[in-house]
């Protein structure tokens, strides 16, 4: 297998669209019964497919479910057959899109996502919305980036995970250091989230390949900053996208779950309230967890993800 390495082009997307020749396609796992209606789970940082096991038993029998493992976030044993630096946002909304395809050929689908997971399915969505019916977006939601709300969330944490992960290139002594330095960081968030009773992964079977998008997200954010535009990608369908006035970001049925205990908000207020006013089903609703609301709370995580499912099937049935 062949890939290309970064490669300069003479256009808006220099360095942020690299030229793919081969990617695998992403790891996916699919039950229920033939002909259902299809559910696809995408899970965030620093998460696998296993993030959704409880949403998978809850709903298996009346939907089909399918679930996705994303680039890097599958072990060190398959890490060789990726980029080194991950997927960028091009790739990953295309990889996302081929799944759905291959498991609901024809039909249109409810993504289900967590995290960056909500970043990459609102790509999805708004660059195929031929595949997706509706979205849940589970603690992120689209907000308008600033020069200081990107920065401030850099500086809280993100500008020290690119740093891990960048320290992971260093030839020979690189990576043990990163894995070490990077699991002793979540290490203390992990104490924190303990303290309160509340979900947290384990940091020993998280690795630092699983970097990558933070990487990509503030790198083509000020790439296109200081260029005025003219080089890098925001990812303008999610962070950015027009939220003024009757806009609807995403453009189909939206149920946005998030949680209140925690430090940051990965949303912006105004259009979680918005939300809520839209008549096509969409709604937001505030959960008393942490950022793993399906975690935390897996019954009324399922509940309300049952109730909005049967929702919008009766939006369906009033077009």
């Amino acid at each position: 297998i062949e890939y290309t390495c970064l490669k300069t082009l003479a256009s808006a997307h220099v360095i942020s669209s690299r030229s793919i020749m081969v990617l695998p396609p992403l790891a996916s796992q699919c039950v229920g019964p033939e002909g259902a209606p299809t559910l696809v789970f995408v899970h965030g940082y620093p998460d696998t497919a296993a993030l959704w096991d409880d949403q998978v038993s809850a709903f298996q029998d009346t939907y089909r479910c399918v679930t996705i493992t994303m680039p890097l976030y599958d072990g060190e044993k398959n890490a060789s057959k990726w980029p080194a630096l991950g997927c960028n946002f091009d790739e990953t909304t295309q990889l996302i899109a081929d799944v759905i395809r291959k498991h609901s050929p024809g039909k249109k689908v409810m993504l289900v996502v967590h995290d960056w997971g909500c970043i990459w399915g609102g790509c999805v969505q708004a660059r195929h919305p031929e595949l997706v019916r509706g979205i849940a977006l589970m603690d992120v939601g689209p907000l308008q980036p600033t020069f200081k709300s990107l920065f401030m969330m850099g500086v809280a944490y993100q500008y020290m995970f690119i740093f891990i992960w960048l320290v992971s290139f260093i030839p020979k002594i690189g990576f043990p250091f990163a894995t070490r330095l990077h699991v002793n960081v979540l290490k203390q968030g992990g104490i924190a989230m303990k303290d309160k009773k509340l979900y947290f992964p384990d940091p020993e079977k998280v690795s630092v390949n699983m970097l990558y998008p933070y990487f990509w997200l503030h790198f083509n954010y000020w790439l296109s900053l200081l260029t005025f535009g003219l080089l890098g990608q925001p990812v303008k369908e999610f962070f950015g996208a027009d939220m003024s006035g009757d806009s609807k970001v995403p453009s189909c049925p939206t149920l946005f779950l998030w949680g209140k205990r925690k430090a940051l908000m990965f949303h912006d207020k105004k259009w979680a309230e918005r939300n809520n006013e839209r008549k096509d089903g969409s709604k937001s609703c505030k959960m008393i967890t942490g950022h793993w609301i399906m975690k935390d709370d897996p019954d009324q995580t399922n509940a309300i993800l049952a109730e909005w499912f049967v929702d919008v099937a009766s939006v369906d049935a009033d077009e």
